[in-house]
């Protein structure tokens, strides 16, 4: 997302809401801070007037990095621990055909580790997540849409019933997220600054012989959204909020 778009965003959600989760760049610190229940009062002359338990504080917009309208399940701290932080850059992904009955959505990957001042070669377990959009003919003949969310690993699912970014920042804030300590467990390889050639698989439980409207793969890192990529069929007439809205 841009800065010019985000920060739209801002001010159409801070008329409009009486509280969200604000993730911002702490100056002191250098650390990312979170703040849920936050109210924004005001944005003027490039500041962020807000209120957080029941005190009013300023931000720079050039330190916001995220405002969502939801409120996030933790008490306000800092999002950095002692793994390294890194980038992750999606590549080629395989789209399954749904005329078979596994269907594997396959996802290529390159993780490069920052240059930051945490000397722990650890790094917490990237997750991806997988938003996708069905429809198939019902006995009555009529088209019925489904919506599912996959992730890669048992500790990341989210419920299926809306994509929510709130969501997936309680689990990679949540204690049980793995920790990658090298490359290669088996091998016990040392991590390498740059890890190339990663794959992962998500396989779409469920949606044999539904045809494929949208889908939306993210892949987020040490605590932020990294990479993502859509695909929407042009012709399938998608809502625009088949992200969120409810299939029945």
């Amino acid at each position: 997302m841009t800065g010019k778009r985000y920060v739209a965003g801002i001010l159409l959600a801070a008329f409009s809401l009486s509280g969200g989760t604000l993730i911002y760049r702490d100056r002191n610190s250098n650390q990312l801070a979170i703040l849920p229940k936050v109210t924004i009062q005001t944005i003027a002359d490039g500041q962020m007037q807000c209120e957080y338990d029941k005190k009013d504080f300023i931000v720079p917009l050039a330190d916001v990095v995220r405002y969502y309208d939801e409120d996030l399940k933790v008490e306000g701290g800092y999002l950095d621990d002692n793994s390294t932080a890194y980038d992750i850059r999606l590549g080629d992904v395989e789209i399954p055909d749904n005329k078979k009955k596994q269907l594997n959505f396959n996802v290529r990957y390159h993780i490069m580790r920052r240059q930051d001042q945490c000397n722990d070669p650890r790094i917490r377990m990237p997750y991806f997540y997988l938003v996708v959009l069905t429809e198939s003919e019902a006995q009555d003949g009529s088209i019925r849409r489904q919506r599912n969310i996959y992730a890669n690993s048992n500790s990341a699912r989210i419920s299926s019933r809306g994509w929510s970014e709130i969501k997936v920042l309680e689990k990679l804030l949540a204690g049980d997220r793995p920790l990658w300590t090298s490359a290669d467990e088996a091998q016990n390889k040392p991590m390498a600054s740059s890890l190339s050639g990663l794959e992962t698989t998500f396989n779409l439980t469920g949606l044999s012989k539904r045809k494929i409207l949208a889908w939306y793969l993210t892949a987020w890192g040490k605590n932020t959204l990294e990479d993502s990529k859509i695909w929407i069929d042009p012709t399938a007439g998608i809502e625009n909020d088949w992200l969120t809205r409810t299939y029945r």
